[in-house]
């Protein structure tokens, strides 16, 4: 049975798609170049390489998966070519659990920093790069065995505007099933023990030390909120499509483009060094503009009065000129 999405749905998906996408690049980069340039968030060393990765696989995410579909449900085909077809389809899997992962090691992180905080400040950069490479790695290595093995087709889904694998005549094997589960089901309840653990540790931490628990309570929450599309996306899309599970599959494949969209916001309310640096930039942007109307509007003044003190002088010189030429008027009648 072939299944298509009405007009108002595909230019829905346009706008969607536009306001994520620009959104989560500007969010993104602004957090990834904060942590570079800047230097602006004052966290250990290896939970700012972490999020520097996640903030990298969201922008990864942008520009292969979001951006692209634009002109797909636009034209309502790929039109991008074979080889970026078969890109976005791993680079999705590859990015989504990569981000999972990520979110995964940085609460295990934020958690022995609130546990052992002496021991957390021995900790370099060098061993956050070292965690977030072996993740890289193994995720990447982990995708394309699995896939590989399948050897699956790769097809133009009207009902996402993107390529997928198609499961439409092999459905899934043990191998294929358990590397996906594993890296869907791993990282999950990574996240949930590290939750529960902070609930708990809120009764026994000192009274300064919660508002840093309760941050770090709010991003896991948040995280497993934002990325709840990205999982039930996965495991609808393992199935074959029928009837019951068309919607479902097409909502949840557009609501992944939520978790790089929301990356840099939930950062942004529980992270103080990275709001006071975005606060301190729009400030800044404010105040530059503000300057600039107002040097515009000095010129612009400026502009005025020299031209109302040359017309000034003008007719200063005219006066005489007149008067004289009306006395030899006068003189000459008499």
């Amino acid at each position: 049975m072939y299944y298509s999405v009405p007009d108002y749905g595909r230019y829905c998906l346009i706008a969607w798609c536009l306001v994520t996408g620009i959104f989560s690049l500007l969010g993104n980069l602004t957090l990834l170049l904060c942590s570079l340039v800047s230097n602006a968030l004052k966290l250990d060393k290896v939970s700012v390489v972490l999020i520097q990765n996640l903030a990298i696989a969201s922008i990864g995410f942008t520009v292969f998966i979001i951006l692209p579909t634009v002109g797909s449900t636009v034209e309502q085909e790929w039109i991008y070519g074979n080889g970026l077809c078969v890109v976005t389809t791993y680079v999705l899997y590859v990015l989504g659990f990569m981000s999972t992962y990520l979110i995964a090691s940085l609460n295990i992180s934020k958690l022995t920093v609130l546990s052992f905080p002496l021991r957390a400040r021995l900790r370099t950069k060098k061993c956050g790069a070292v965690i977030s490479v072996t993740l890289w790695v193994c995720v990447i290595i982990l995708i394309i065995v699995r896939e590989v093995i399948a050897k699956r087709d790769i097809v133009f889904s009207p009902l996402v505007f993107a390529c997928i694998l198609d499961y439409r005549f092999k459905p899934p094997g043990p191998f294929e099933q358990v590397t996906f589960y594993s890296n869907l089901l791993v990282p999950l309840g990574v996240i949930l023990a590290t939750a529960i653990w902070l609930m708990l540790l809120i009764r026994r931490v000192r009274t300064l030390t919660r508002h840093g628990v309760f941050a770090l309570l709010a991003v896991s929450i948040a995280y497993l909120l934002s990325y709840l599309p990205f999982i039930i996306f996965a495991v609808v899309r393992e199935q074959p499509m029928t009837d019951d599970n068309v919607r479902l599959y097409t909502v949840a494949a557009v609501s992944t483009f939520i978790s790089p969209f929301s990356n840099p916001i939930i950062f942004y309310f529980n992270i103080t060094s990275f709001k006071t640096y975005v606060d301190n930039k729009v400030l800044w942007a404010l105040g530059k503009q503000a300057v600039t109307r107002e040097q515009e509007f000095s010129t612009r003044m400026s502009t005025i009065s020299m031209h109302s003190v040359r017309e000034s002088v003008v007719t200063a010189v005219r006066l005489p000129t007149n008067t004289l030429q009306r006395n030899s008027t006068v003189v000459e009648e008499i």
